[in-house]
């Protein structure tokens, strides 16, 4: 995560592959960690269907589904990332409107 503190935006150019990459896997992994009883002891698959910027921030919209699931179906969260202060949040699913595209 101290990594992320480090990326610097480049204004009005959207977001390098470095910074999307690493935005991409931090996400990732603070979705994982932090959507207590989603994830439990099953293998999930995890990917990143779109980044895109509002309100100041990049939001980036994880999918997730068990492993064993069949089928194309994932479950999405936000992760809201903040540049300038390096850091994450997960927007309640009642408010994610607020950082839906």
């Amino acid at each position: 995560f101290a990594a992320l503190c480090s990326v610097s935006l480049v204004a009005c150019s959207g977001l390098s592959d470095e910074e999307e990459n690493l935005y991409s896997s931090e996400c990732k992994k603070f979705v994982e960690e932090n959507a207590p009883g989603q994830f439990g002891s099953f293998g999930f698959d995890m990917k990143v269907f779109d980044i895109y910027k509002k309100q100041g921030k990049w939001v980036v919209e994880v999918g997730y589904k068990r492993n064993h699931d069949h089928g194309d179906s994932y479950s999405v969260r936000l992760c809201v990332v903040d540049p300038e202060n390096g850091r994450l949040s997960l927007p309640s699913p009642l408010n994610d409107s607020e950082w839906q595209k």
